[in-house]
């Protein structure tokens, strides 16, 4: 008795900030938080209708290229992932694969593990 194989969750988002710019004076930047809020409702409109993904998850994140260090880019993109409920906790990432290409915009792929 396999269970419910959970679709792989797709999301299309702008861009964030790059890390050294989300904390100011330790508060989030003003930057970070509109970032936030514009991804934030870009992810929900494509989660309409899909379900979370729970426990452990995998996750495939591609960046633009010319950014300078992308693996920056993880931690505010799964961060909101979870704010959106895509996925329970970004915590139980258990692979990641990170692809720097010719692209705008940051492109996640979760899947259930």
């Amino acid at each position: 008795g396999g269970g419910v194989v959970s679709e792989p969750i797709v999301l299309l988002l702008s861009l964030p900030p790059s890390a050294n710019r989300l904390w100011r004076n330790n508060r989030l930047s003003p930057e970070y938080r509109e970032w936030k809020q514009t991804a934030g409702w870009e992810a929900k409109t494509q989660l309409v209708g899909i379900p979370p993904i729970k426990g452990k998850f995998s996750a495939t994140i591609e960046v633009p290229e010319d950014r300078r260090d992308p693996d920056n880019n993880i931690k505010p993109v799964l961060d909101l992932c979870q704010a959106v409920g895509a996925i329970e906790n970004d915590k139980l990432l258990g692979e990641l694969h990170l692809y720097p290409i010719e692209r705008e915009g940051v492109l996640v792929r979760l899947v259930a593990l």
